[in-house]
């Protein structure tokens, strides 16, 4: 989705996969709307929006930053 705003991104991801699945991709950036994303953050939201819409990652699932370290392994 190169050159779509970032706004049009999500309506696309929204469009093509629900807003359960648009909701847990601006949870992965920490924030709830477009608006709130760092300007930094914006090419990684696109990159991330294209795996989305072609089934290649779902948002949902944890990432290995979300999962807790093992201390007894």
């Amino acid at each position: 989705h190169v050159g779509l705003s970032v706004e049009e991104t999500k309506l696309a991801v929204a469009k093509a996969k629900g807003p359960e699945i648009t909701r847990a991709m601006m949870a992965r950036f920490g924030v709830a709307k477009a608006p709130e994303l760092a300007e930094t953050q914006w090419l990684p939201l696109i990159a991330m929006a294209d795996q989305i819409i072609a089934g290649t990652l779902d948002p949902r699932d944890s990432c290995p930053a979300d999962e807790p370290a093992d201390e007894f392994a």
